[in-house]
């Protein structure tokens, strides 16, 4: 009986809880609702409260209708004893367009957009929108550009909404004060920011135009620049940024307190760390006590020491730079404070900024994963090898504290640059008179890392083309693989008296065998023809005639510590390579050659002093080495003399070499000093100067090149010396070479000028 009571019980209840929702929807009728089910709307409402007319019911459920963005408007009131609640909703957007944008993409404008395809419109949405494009391109320097939003409305309750855009000029600088400094000039901390008084010549640049995020860096660097000047209690006290009334011209002004210039004192080290020997630190110590008090030597001393450190097993080490100022004698002492942290893992390895580029391309060259011990070497190792990629203008790793874990959050931002290379040249010698050449290269395709390249050279007597691919990580090792393919035509004139036609391809792989150490296998096959030899040709030279095939093996080791790969600024190299050729076909040989090359700066980075050297020998095996198949300097790899310009040359019946044919050397050795510095223009130009001398020569010719013809092979040391305008141009990079000869022999030809040209897209 009570099981069956229960029962009862329980069907009475479900009935009376169905037949008060039945109440109340009877009570409360919905209107205007489309997409929007009666069942949503419900949830929104106060029904209890409705239904006994409480004027607190009806406020609190507008406002959560209004707050659901799903109504444009909302109605409550009664009529014939029932509420009435009465909305219209808000349309669907259909489409959203973005028209008489020129200077940005439409795809930059989207992105930033709470309004988007398919998602339900309001007012609220629009209003944000419009700030949002108009801080956009209030960031871009363009004050003056005038949004104009439209709605299009269509069947079904759906708009179409177009931002209409009359993009206004950009806001240019017109000039930059500074208040407060005594120790520099105006012109002195006007090249240390990176913001720039609007020239007409900078109409290809945009650190004339005003930005508010660049005003910050620059104060930064302004801080950086005073702290490694002596002054460490420079402050930064404010920087105002007016605009004209026609909101066509901004004029900064930095207004700053120098403070006291320092000098070192004591420096000291303070040692927390349990067994640990702070002693093998005091070496990296790059101060010295009585010098200048520069900022940038302490923080390089600490990154030095915490990487000492890390190579040591303490990879946890915090190092403190304790500053204890002497105002009265105008010095600082420092502690450097050692202490052991907590162990700390990587949790998450996070990449921004890579629109094109895949991120497995950048997680294969990180010398860290995730899991890993936090490790300050290796982060600075991966920073350097994506660096050397050549994909990005900038790389940042910044770390993260996960709350107050023993774990932390990587996350690397880059900022991509241009990969593809189109390269033109023209040089003049006075022999091969006009030269040029041009190519194109891609050196991250598709984002993959891969790289591609096609080159053609045209002068008065040769034509070369070749073609290069290379596929990095090939079936996911660390091996990179890709071939050569090339063809040269060289005619007969100026200092060749044959035709020589010559094709073929190289094979090649690398693979790393330490961090610093590579290592490449080749294989190469070509085949020349040597024909059309002039009838007064010496027998050393018609002895080159006919078709010879090349095969062969060859291989070579690079140990390579610069900063930079494509940029070096120090640092250095060695490399040493050997080929064989007499794996079948008709030449017999074994080539040797090595080089190195060593980077220092000098005063600071803009100052680079750097020291070439390179080498070869060559070595007929059970022959002779045949002329062309020996070393020739002179060109791009001896400045100051033509292609071949130098080097063993036959002589005439008179006994004079000039004019004289030209001998491939068996032996070859060059040295190079450089000295890049700036040449006093505004920095932001990426002009520099380049003091340069060559030193070297070729010689040594086998008994074939000499049959039945006197050879001028001096052997003598040649030497040039002169100077190079390099001009990072917005356009790409552009060099003229003035070479002057300070040593040869009097049937060496020379060349004086070169110009080359070279853009990217």
């Amino acid at each position: 009986m009570l099981k069956i009571c229960a029962k009862l019980s329980l069907i009475l209840a479900v009935f009376s809880c169905s037949f008060s929702a039945f109440a109340s929807d009877k009570f409360i009728l919905i209107k205007g609702n489309e997409r929007v089910d009666e069942k949503t709307i419900f949830s929104l409402l106060d029904v209890s409260g409705l239904k006994n007319n409480s004027s607190k019911a009806i406020s609190e459920s507008l406002k959560k209708l209004y707050e659901s963005d799903l109504f444009l408007e909302s109605k409550i009131y009664r009529e014939a004893g029932k509420v009435i609640v009465e909305v219209q909703e808000n349309p669907l957007v259909a489409e959203v367009k973005i028209v008489g944008n020129k200077k940005l993409e439409d795809d930059a404008l989207l992105s930033e957009l709470s309004l988007k395809k398919r998602s339900i419109f309001t007012k609220a949405k629009l209003q944000n929108d419009l700030k949002r494009i108009s801080e956009i391109y209030l960031k871009s320097g363009r004050f003056l550009t005038a949004i104009d939003p439209k709605i299009i409305q269509k069947e079904q309750n759906r708009i179409e909404v177009i931002f209409d855009i009359v993009e206004g000029p950009k806001a240019k600088i017109g000039n930059i004060y500074f208040v407060g400094n005594q120790a520099f000039s105006d012109r002195e901390l006007g090249d240390e920011i990176s913001t720039k008084k609007s020239q007409w010549w900078k109409f290809l640049s945009t650190s004339d135009t005003y930005d508010s995020d660049r005003i910050e860096y620059d104060k930064e660097r302004l801080r950086r620049f005073y702290g490694s000047n002596g002054y460490a209690d420079f402050a930064m006290i404010s920087s105002i940024a007016q605009i004209t009334p026609k909101k066509d011209e901004f004029f900064i002004t930095f207004l700053l307190e120098e403070g006291i210039k320092y000098r070192f004192g004591e420096l000291n080290i303070v040692n927390h760390v349990e067994k640990f020997d702070a002693e093998v630190l005091r070496k990296e110590i790059l101060a010295r006590k009585g010098k200048i008090y520069n900022s940038d030597l302490i923080e390089k001393t600490v990154d030095k020491m915490v990487e000492v450190m890390s190579e040591k097993s303490y990879a946890f080490a915090n190092i403190e730079p304790v500053l204890k100022r002497n105002r009265e004698a105008k010095i600082i002492d420092i502690d450097f404070v050692i202490r052991e942290t907590p162990r700390i893992y990587v949790s998450q390895i996070r990449i921004f900024g890579n629109t094109r580029t895949l991120d497995e391309v950048i997680r294969r060259e990180l010398r860290i994963r995730e899991g890993d011990p936090y490790n300050v070497t290796r982060i600075n190792r991966s920073k350097q090898r994506l660096e050397n990629l050549g994909f990005f203008e900038k790389v940042e790793f910044k770390t993260k504290r996960i709350g107050e874990t023993d774990k932390v959050d990587i996350e690397i931002e880059v900022k991509e640059k241009k990969t593809g290379e189109l390269t033109l040249g023209v040089g003049y010698s006075t022999v091969d008179r006009l030269t040029m050449n041009a190519g194109i290269r891609e050196r991250n395709l598709f984002g993959s890392g891969q790289e591609i390249g096609f080159n053609i050279q045209k002068s008065f007597a040769r034509l070369s083309s070749d073609i290069s691919y290379t596929k990095p990580y090939f079936l996911g090792r660390q091996i990179d693989v890709g071939f050569d393919l090339f063809k040269y035509e060289l005619d007969k004139r100026n200092s060749l008296v044959y035709d020589q036609n010559s094709e073929g391809i190289t094979l090649r792989g690398n693979y790393s065998i330490t961090e610093f150490l590579s290592h490449q296998l080749r294989y190469f096959y070509s085949d020349q023809t040597v024909s059309n030899v002039d009838s007064s040709a010496s027998i050393s030279i018609r002895n080159l005639q006919g078709n010879f095939v090349t095969s062969g093996v060859g291989h070579s080791l690079l140990y390579d510590k610069r900063d930079n790969r494509l940029n070096p600024r120090s640092g250095y190299f060695i490399s040493a390579s050997q080929d064989y050729n007499g794996i079948g076909g008709d030449i017999d040989n074994l080539k040797h050659e090595g080089s190195a090359g060593y980077y220092q700066p000098l005063f600071s980075n803009d100052f680079v002093l750097k020291f070439l050297a390179r080498g070869g020998v060559i070595d007929g095996l059970g022959q002779d080495v045949r002329s062309n198949n020996g070393f020739f300097l002179g060109g791009n790899n001896f400045r100051g003399f033509e292609y071949a310009g130098l080097g063993p040359r036959t002589k005439n019946s008179q006994g004079s070499a000039k004019g004289g044919d030209v001998i491939g050397g068996n032996v070859y050795y060059v040295g190079t000093a450089e000295f890049m510095f700036p040449l006093g223009l505004p920095r932001e130009l990426g002009i520099n100067g380049i003091l340069f001398s060559d030193n070297g020569t070729v010689k040594g010719v086998d008994q074939l090149s000499r049959a039945g013809t006197d050879i001028a092979d001096s052997g003598s040391i040649r030497s040039s010396y002169g100077i190079s305008i390099a001009w990072s141009s917005p356009m790409g990079p552009i060099r003229l070479d003035f070479a002057k000869v300070a040593k040869k022999e009097e049937y060496d030809r020379t060349q004086n000028f070169r110009f080359s040209f070279g853009t990217t897209f």
